[in-house]
Formats: structure tokens, C-alpha cells, sequence
């Protein structure tokens, strides 16, 4: 027997303004009956507030008839370290202010993390891309 009342949710990493179909967007969504030009319409206009090519987080919640809610959860804390360090190797005190700065601007995207899971992501990246001891060296 169908349940009716039974939603189904899935993680989606899409950049903010550029979404197109494509077949990973297809096979996930697809399969539920959820119209995907709809789907990346909506999507499309409520990620504006965002940088265009930011990758975000989206969560969908999809219905029994094929009916879907979008939230937005935003860009991952990696991901904004990423921007930031531009995959450089080494770390040095510049590149420390500007990661202090970048954080300062989306801290309204940051908000939902605890500053204790922020400062483990942010500690963790620093060493595995280089000895953070380098960072504080003129």
C-alpha cells in the first residue's frame, strides 16, 4: 500500500544561478516525477542572493505526486575555504586575514555552524594542506 503522508528528501550540490538539466540532476529527481525545468527555474530564482557558479547545498523534499519544496541551506564551509585559499600549498599570514575577512562577509551563511565546528573545519583544511606553523612565519 502507498503511504501518501511519506516524503522523500535528497542532497543536491548545484551552483547558484547556472543549474542547467544534466543527467545527474535527471536521475535523481526523475525517477520521483518531479518536473526538472520547474524544479531548476525556482532554483535558479531564489539563488540569486548568491554569487553566481557558488556551489550550494539544497536539500528537496518530494511528495507522492511529484510535488517538491526546495530549501537553500547554502554554500559549505569547504567550499568557502576553497575559494579562499585557491588551493594554494602554502599558507602565509595574508592569506589568513583574507580567510578572516571572507568569513566576516558570509557569516550570515556560517551562522548555522557552531564557531567550535567552524574553527575544526577551518583548523583541519589548514593541515592538510600545509604545516600551519608556516602560516604565522614573515
Amino acid at each position: 500500500m502507498v503511504n501518501f503522508f511519506e516524503k522523500k528528501f535528497i542532497n543536491l550540490q548545484l551552483p547558484s544561478q547556472e543549474a542547467v538539466v544534466g543527467q545527474s540532476i535527471n536521475v535523481a529527481l526523475g525517477q520521483f516525477g518531479v518536473n526538472i525545468v520547474q524544479f531548476l527555474k525556482e532554483f535558479n530564482e531564489k539563488s540569486v542572493v548568491y554569487p553566481s557558479g557558488m556551489i550550494l547545498n539544497t536539500v528537496v523534499s518530494i511528495s507522492f505526486d511529484g510535488s517538491f519544496e526546495l530549501l537553500i541551506k547554502g554554500p559549505s564551509i569547504l567550499y568557502l575555504l576553497k575559494c579562499v585559499l585557491n588551493s594554494k600549498k602554502s599558507l602565509n599570514q595574508k592569506d589568513l586575514v583574507l580567510l578572516l575577512f571572507f568569513i566576516r562577509k558570509y557569516r550570515k551563511d556560517l551562522s548555522k555552524f557552531s564557531d567550535f565546528a567552524l574553527c575544526k573545519c577551518i583548523i583541519g583544511s589548514f593541515k592538510s594542506r600545509s604545516n600551519i606553523e608556516h602560516a604565522f612565519e614573515k
